[in-house]
């Protein structure tokens, strides 16, 4: 059984109402969404969920990299923002380099979570990323390394050819002259054979 991501949306909807969205996308072998509905937001281009993390969030573009630092994927305004793709990537992902952005909220939500990455322990054993797309399925990532980098470094740079598809996921760093990075690796492994495993 396959779940579209309007069917997951609305799923989030009830639960926000209830105060909980933690369970999104908990049940995995229930299937995953197939596609993403534009009534929602036409800005939404993927999911994000990192299992056993609070990383569980749709994924919006906008025209530029400010709109949504301040306003929800409902485009409601909000200290919290989003989390967006950065606007000059292919909304498909199928740049070789990819970044999203979230921010490093005090209360957990959002990004606050890359924080744990920086454990190595940590790292070990929560390695596996998924990035739900509308029209490909399932994308899985390894994440391979965490890190402080310079805010203008070179880990910023799109239309640089990578070996392997790269997804950079950023939130604020310490101070403005950093940010905390998190490189993940796609994997050509079918998302089906680990559902249906």
């Amino acid at each position: 059984m396959h779940l579209a991501l309007s069917e997951i949306v609305n799923q989030f909807f009830f639960c926000s109402a209830l105060g909980s969205i933690s369970a999104i996308f908990i049940p995995l072998k229930t299937g995953y969404p197939s596609r993403i509905s534009p009534r929602i937001n036409p800005d939404i281009v993927a999911w994000i969920r990192i299992p056993d993390t609070s990383i569980d969030y749709p994924v919006v573009q906008g025209n530029d990299d400010s709109y949504y630092l301040t306003h929800t994927f409902k485009k409601a305004e909000h200290v919290a923002g989003a989390i967006f793709l950065d606007s000059d990537n292919n909304a498909d992902f199928s740049d070789d380099k990819n970044i999203i952005y979230g921010h490093n909220m005090k209360d957990g939500s959002m990004f606050r979570g890359l924080r744990n990455f920086l454990d190595d322990e940590f790292l070990k054993e929560h390695q596996i990323l998924y990035l739900y797309l509308p029209d490909e399925g399932v994308w899985i990532f390894v994440i391979v390394k965490c890190e402080y980098t310079p805010a203008d470094g070179d880990a910023f740079l799109l239309g640089t050819q990578e070996e392997v598809p790269t997804l950079l996921l950023s939130t604020c760093g310490t101070d403005a002259s950093k940010r905390l990075v998190i490189w993940c690796e796609k994997q050509e492994e079918k998302a089906e054979q680990i559902f249906e495993g």
